[in-house]
């Protein structure tokens, strides 16, 4: 969101992807919503656990234009 806020404080060439180390299963989804069949659980391990860089996703994708969609009032 960053990105959409103020663009100049926003250091890209330091943002490094940290989306490996997620393990999802049938039963346990990390997202918020998730696929496939039945209810899962929505599981949220501690940070420290899942992220090297205390973040969750993949910074190296991020546009500034799709970040200020989910800033727009609904």
């Amino acid at each position: 969101m960053y990105l959409a806020i103020n663009d100049t404080l926003v250091q890209m060439d330091k943002a490094v992807g940290d989306m490996d180390n997620l393990q999802a299963s049938k039963y346990f989804w990390l997202g918020l919503v998730g696929s496939g069949e039945g209810k899962p659980v929505m599981m949220m391990p501690y940070w420290s656990t899942i992220s090297k860089t205390s973040t969750l996703g993949e910074p190296t994708v991020r546009q500034k234009k799709k970040e200020k969609l989910c800033l727009r009032p609904q």
